[in-house]
């Protein structure tokens, strides 16, 4: 009965030490687990950041938008006003040739 004894004592010491190896393993895992729950939140913040960021050139980029339709319909305007100022004092636009035409770029 000895050897059974002995046998049932090295079997509960390798169970012990498996036990003890899973424990360790597991113990491991958690700082992983910890450690990448602390990147996904540092990630997190960024992404809000970059978010943010996006609004906001967005918008710039909008207001941007209008603020140069507004500038080209007032120069549209002021063409229309100097084509008609032109034609009630009897100019031509053969009398001024460096005067681009409505939607033409000056070269």
């Amino acid at each position: 009965m000895t050897t059974s004894r002995s046998g049932d004592a090295f079997d509960l010491a390798r169970l012990a030490r498996a036990v003890e190896s899973l424990i360790d393993h597991r113990d491991g895992l958690e700082l992983q687990v910890a450690a990448l729950h602390d990147e996904l939140a540092v990630r997190d913040a960024r992404i809000a950041a970059l978010e943010a960021e996006l609004a906001t050139a967005s918008a710039r980029r909008g207001a941007a938008v209008e603020r140069i339709d507004a500038l080209v319909a007032r120069l549209e305007q002021l063409d229309e006003m100097l084509d008609r100022t032109e034609e009630g004092s009897g100019d031509s636009d053969a009398a001024s040739p460096s005067r681009p035409t409505a939607g033409a770029m000056p070269s």
